[in-house]
């Protein structure tokens, strides 16, 4: 019998599995059965229970070979259910080749070669902060692949899944792990990324360098990053100094306002810390066109010098996109995917000292490379000509790797930020997404953003304006205005709600009679409360606000960022208690009135009376 001896090759890309064949893919079948085990520590034992089955009777493989980059592996061995197989290694701190050697001839169609390939490495599962992120690359099968399965097992101790994509096939929990089983209509042509922790948690200080040339007193304002509800929770430690006042704008951004003398210069700094949490969701269960508000789809849709909406060529494209019988998000993802698939990232942007910015409508519809902005303007103009309200973000993020996770808003000085969008479903909220890392990685940043990004500024009703932390400078790029870095020590004190409630003297004698008393609430803390005494406010760190509540109050409610009802239990000691502070509260009005009264009469009644 004539025999054809052929050599099996795979090859693992630091993006990609592909399968480089060279025989006929008719001649075999593959099976692949894998498993990543995940210790405390993070080092992952891989293991590939690997099946190759003759098609043709005269048909034997010789040799299997594996090829992984941008991975460090070790302890390598091969193997099948009777031996260590021979294999040829070669490999240095960022890849290897491990190729296979069969020395039993398997011959005859249907016989199938089962064989085991397993190594180590600390590459796959990396602690970032308080989060363990997890990443494979993506994978490519062939139609010779039959099978594909992959079991992912982490440990307990990692923390609680904030997310993972794609949504595994099976889950269960055993002996502390976590397991996770995909198949391979699942996670063909994807990767698999997964993050673990409670939250991720940053420390940053944020510099404002404002200046008044004018020969009056002026009054500028400036964003400072913000509560974001699913996103992200902000505790303020310091104002340097601190404003003339505060305020959230219609997009929920923190504004303060700083009064600058003329002809000054003022630098302000913020410090604080900020706890960033992932969302994930499921497309297929977003909410419905109709159920969108339509306070939102106002402010929401509109055109903008960078959104250009009403654009001809956007609209022919987000009318071949739409489709009326699914989700807003399924839409929304319509419109990722084909900023991903058709938009390409220039890498060398952020070595320009200038970077224009030229809108969804030039990135469209002209052939280039583009920069973050672009792809996040483009998603926005699509998904606003689609009916679908969204909005821009800028903020910090951190980069990994500068070819899967660009950064392209150079601010100089040594200041890099990053522009991402976010849409409303009525069933989710508002939903972050990164179509320029979804594009440069592969990885699904539509279903889960991760916790390495940092919003500083909010963009819905303009798209130039607020201005991001960064952008505020005066001194010709001399210093850096952002230091964000992962907290290395707990900061549960600086999260930590703290309320002061004290009586106050009443000067509302209706509230009064009433049976209300005058409280002043103090925010002790370093974090924003809302909704107080189910009120529609918020109170800022260090700032005090009044409210009228019963006269022996048993507790006070209010929200956190992320809108969650809370209460504090009241028990102001008797002594603290001013009984005669009713009777004050309406002899205050009385006595302006009659002073009033007076007043009017010395001045006005009495001087008449005179002349006449």
């Amino acid at each position: 019998m004539h025999k054809k001896f052929i050599s099996l090759i795979i090859a693992l890309g630091s993006l990609a599995v592909t399968n480089t064949k060279v025989f006929a893919q008719e001649q075999f079948n593959t099976e692949y059965d894998i498993l990543y085990e995940i210790n405390p520590n993070g080092e992952t034992k891989v293991t590939q229970n690997i099946t190759i089955e003759n098609k043709l009777k005269d048909v034997i493989a010789k040799n299997y070979s594996l090829s992984i980059n941008q991975m460090n592996i070790y302890d390598i061995k091969a193997s099948n259910d009777k031996e260590v197989l021979d294999s040829e290694i070669t490999q240095d701190q960022k890849s290897a080749s491990i190729k296979v050697i069969f020395e039993d001839e398997i011959i005859g169609e249907g016989r199938k070669n089962k064989f085991k390939i397993e190594f180590k490495s600390k590459d796959i599962a990396t602690k970032v902060g308080e989060v363990w992120n997890i990443n494979f690359p993506n994978i490519q099968l062939s139609e010779s692949t039959k099978e594909y399965t992959v079991t992912l097992k982490v440990p307990a101790s990692f923390g609680p899944e904030i997310f993972i994509a794609p949504q595994a096939d099976e889950t269960k929990k055993e002996n502390n792990f976590s397991i996770y089983k995909f198949y391979k209509n699942t996670v063909e042509n994807m990767g698999i990324t997964a993050s673990f922790g409670k939250y991720q948690t940053l420390n940053f200080q944020l510099k404002y360098q404002l200046e008044n040339t004018s020969n009056f007193t002026a009054y500028q304002e400036v964003a400072i990053p913000s509560d974001i509800k699913d996103m992200q929770n902000v505790a303020y430690t310091d104002f340097s100094p601190k404003p003339e006042f505060l305020k959230k704008d219609q997009d929920g951004n923190l504004i303060g306002t700083y009064k600058i003398n003329p002809k000054q210069n003022l630098n302000i700094t913020v410090t604080g810390s900020a706890r960033i949490l992932g969302k994930q969701i499921n497309p297929s269960f977003g909410g419905e066109f109709e159920d969108l508000q339509k306070d939102l789809i106002k402010k929401y849709t509109n055109d903008d010098k960078f959104w250009e909406v009403t654009d001809s060529k956007i609209l022919e494209i987000s009318k071949n996109l739409f489709n009326k019988d699914i989700s807003v998000s399924e839409n929304a993802k319509l419109a990722y995917n084909y900023v991903t698939k058709n938009l390409k990232y220039n890498f060398d942007i952020v070595k320009n000292d200038f970077i224009p910015r030229s809108g969804a409508a030039k990135a469209l519809s002209t052939e280039g490379r583009w920069g973050c902005m672009e792809f996040t303007d483009s998603f926005i103009a699509l998904t606003r000509a689609m009916g679908i309200p969204s909005r821009e973000i800028n903020g910090y993020a951190f980069a990994t790797d500068n070819k899967a996770t660009p950064i392209s808003i150079n601010l100089k000085g040594g200041d890099l930020l990053h522009s991402w969008a976010e849409f409303f479903d009525p069933n989710f909220g508002w939903i972050p997404v990164d179509p320029t890392w979804g594009a440069t990685s592969g990885v699904d940043y539509f279903t889960k953003l991760d916790t390495n990004h940092f919003a500083f500024v909010i963009k819905g009703i303009d798209s130039e304006s607020p201005l991001p932390a960064g952008a505020y400078r005066t001194d010709n790029f001399k210093d850096k205005l952002i230091s964000v870095d992962f907290a290395q020590i707990s900061t549960e004190k600086e999260f930590k709600e703290s309320l002061i409630v004290e009586q106050a003297i009443s000067l509302n004698p209706l509230k009064t009679l009433k049976g209300l008393r005058n409280y002043k609430i103090s925010n002790n803390g370093h974090v924003v409360l809302y909704n107080l005494n189910e009120e529609e406010n918020f109170i800022l760190p260090g700032e005090s606000i009044n409210i009228y509540m019963p006269k022996t109050p048993h507790e006070l409610s209010y929200k956190d960022f992320n809108n969650v009802q809370k209460s504090l239990n009241l028990s102001i000691p008797e002594s603290d208690i001013t009984y005669g502070s009713e009777f004050v509260s309406l002899l205050i009005p009385l006595f302006l009135s009659l002073l009033t009264c007076m007043s009017f009469y010395l001045l006005i009644i009495r001087p008449m009376v005179l002349r006449k």
